[in-house]
């Protein structure tokens, strides 16, 4: 126990020595005092022994502290008696405090460092207390705790933003903290990378940008508030909006005109309008065309065609400062319909066999095998046997070799060659088909180089006639006689062409060109126009005098339903119809060839159709 002084037992003391009478009576009546002092103290000790407890600092504060964070402050428990103390329980009432560890057991004059924790759930005050709960004579000892929660601010949602150039855009973030006791300090930033003239307010959250024409563009742009409250760190809340800067309200101008026109074509029109009023416009023109002129306003501009590939027309519309560019593109062709067949077409007319597949005499299908002989070096046959060499040739004896890619390659050849070759010569087959193509017509097959139709006949020939020693068992031999083999296919079968003939087409085998009785009995008028841009119109037939079911349908060239015309039963006499290019769920279809089959009693047909959008 640690000693104590007992004042006024000295000053006795003092006062007694002082008036003693003599040294003898001074010494008897010192032994007296130390007797009464010694009896008083071990009274006084007796009367406040075992232990003792204080806790220091009386009061604790955490002060700030984050939701869903913790603070750590220690109390130290002193034992200031004569006696073990033992702590059995700290008590705190607000579950937000943690006391511990206790129990706890203090020797006589010892101490100990007790942490105490706060986690704050909320963003309230918490004052509280904590009672220490022991076997010290002084009782229950009681400490303060005070602290406050943060809770987070929360940023009211910001909506994506789209504005136009030159156009002022504005607004004010909003944002709240109120579930704190009292509202910190609420600050708001803006993450970087709009351009240095967008002003935004810190404290205020207000945003400011007048954009530029340059800055068109979409911007990710994340805005944040944040509180502080010492000594915690700032616990804070974002959000992220797409922000989009438009040239001019979209869309921002609209070039019109022909999209598809012929070579060397002059005088063509085309017009540009715009939503915003009093722009002025530029045009320019970037390929295969020319400006004539532009008229006193800018909104048209009068363009020659040039050679065969495609010329892009651009307008630059400004106004205030602002500009806006529209483009469009326009093919240039040659205007003359590719009208190809198929190597089965032209093994039936070289064997002269089936009447209704055979469209050329053996007189015109030997001018042909003349014209295909002499085209090229590698169909070097004897004088007298062209048709015959032509016919083994396009359909070469069963069963194939080994390794077909030669044979392959120079059937689809002499194929090409041959339509070639009835269109130089003037032939009309016997239904009145043309059979032809354009030789300047673009042309691109992969791993093959020429650029038109009329390179490929050279290149091909070079190519054939280099090969034509060198072992099939060399992979690189193969490869280019496949891909001469997948070019010249493609061609023969109309595909990658451009503009092809509307074939009308059998439906059971027989090669291209369908008798025209059939179509006549089916067709008052077939679809016209063909190839068409915006819808086909054809007049189907039902003769006699009783209803005939009909199904009429179009196909796409993978032979999927795109849409049903007309399907059930239908009177005699005439029935008008149209496909405007839309499938059966009403949108429009891509560009492309399609397939109108129609069948009407015992009588069927397939009319391929050429859609361009």
């Amino acid at each position: 126990m640690p000693s104590k002084s007992y004042p006024g037992a000295v000053l006795l003391a003092l006062i007694t020595l002082f008036f003693a009478p003599d040294p003898a009576a001074a010494g008897d009546q010192a032994m007296n005092l130390t007797e009464m002092l010694s009896a008083n103290a071990a009274a006084r000790a007796s009367a406040i022994s075992g232990p003792i407890i204080f806790v220091i600092p009386g009061t604790s504060d955490f002060g700030c502290v984050n939701v869903g964070a913790s603070a750590i402050l220690y109390l130290t428990v002193e034992n200031r008696g004569n006696g073990a103390l033992n702590v059995s329980n700290a008590i705190v009432f607000d579950p937000v405090y943690t006391v511990g560890p206790i129990p706890l057991d203090i020797a006589a004059g010892a101490s100990v460092v007790v942490p105490v924790t706060f986690s704050p759930q909320d963003g309230l005050e918490h004052p509280a207390t904590v009672d220490f709960l022991s076997d010290a004579v002084n009782g229950t000892v009681t400490a303060g705790l005070t602290g406050r929660g943060n809770a987070a601010p929360r940023l009211e949602p910001i909506s994506d933003q789209l504005v136009p150039a030159c156009t002022n855009l504005s607004f004010v973030l909003s944002a709240s903290d109120d579930e704190d006791t009292n509202d910190d300090v609420l600050t708001f930033s803006m993450s970087p990378g709009l351009p240095s003239d967008a002003e935004f307010d810190t404290a205020t959250g207000a945003f400011s940008w007048t954009p530029t024409s340059g800055d068109a563009g979409v911007y990710a742009v994340e805005f944040c508030v944040s509180d502080f409250c010492a000594p915690a760190s700032s616990l804070t809340d974002c959000q992220t909006i797409q922000l989009t800067v438009v040239t001019v309200p979209e869309p921002s101008c609209t070039i019109g005109g022909e999209a598809t026109v012929c070579v060397a074509s002059t005088g063509l029109v085309y017009t540009v309008s715009s939503p915003v009023s009093g722009a002025a416009f530029t045009w320019s023109i970037e390929g295969s065309g020319t400006i004539q002129s532009v008229s006193d306003d800018g909104s048209s501009a009068t363009v020659n065609a040039g050679g065969l590939g495609t010329f892009t027309l651009s307008v630059l519309s400004e106004k205030d400062g602002c500009a806006s560019n529209c483009e469009y593109v326009v093919s240039v062709e040659g205007c003359r319909e590719n009208c190809p067949r198929t190597d089965g077409f032209w093994k039936n007319q070289a064997a002269q066999v089936g009447s209704g597949n055979v469209k050329f005499t053996a007189a015109e299908v030997t001018q042909v095998a003349e014209c295909v002989d002499n085209r090229v070096a590698i169909f070097n046959w004897a004088s007298g046997s062209d048709l015959s060499s032509f016919l083994a040739t396009v359909d070469p004896p069963t069963p194939p070799p080994t390794k077909p890619q030669r044979q392959n390659a120079k059937k689809q050849f002499a194929t090409f060659l041959a339509n070639v070759c009835t269109g130089s010569l003037g032939l009309v087959a016997s239904n009145g088909d043309l059979i032809s193509l354009d030789l300047s017509t673009p042309v691109s097959c992969n791993g093959t180089t020429p650029t038109t139709l009329g390179d490929l006949i050279g290149a091909f020939d070079a190519r054939f006639i280099a090969l034509e020693g060198q072992p099939l068992t060399d992979p690189s031999v193969k490869e280019e006689y496949s891909a001469m083999n997948t070019c010249l296919t493609m061609i023969n079968e109309a595909r990658g062409i451009g503009t092809v003939c509307p074939a009308v087409e059998p439906v059971d085998g027989g090669g291209i060109g369908l008798a025209g009785g059939v179509v006549g009995r089916l067709f008052d008028e077939l679809p016209a126009p063909n190839p068409f841009t915006q819808s086909t119109h054809f007049v189907l037939a039902v003769r006699g005098a009783r209803s005939e079911t009909a199904d009429v349908r179009v196909f796409d060239v993978a032979g999927r339903l795109v849409r049903t015309i007309a399907t059930g039963s239908l009177t005699p006499g005439q029935h008008e119809m149209a496909w405007d290019g839309h499938g059966e769920q009403g949108k429009r279809m891509p560009s492309g060839v399609y397939f109108l089959q129609t069948t009407v009693g015992v009588d069927k047909a397939v009319i391929r159709l050429l859609y361009l959008r």
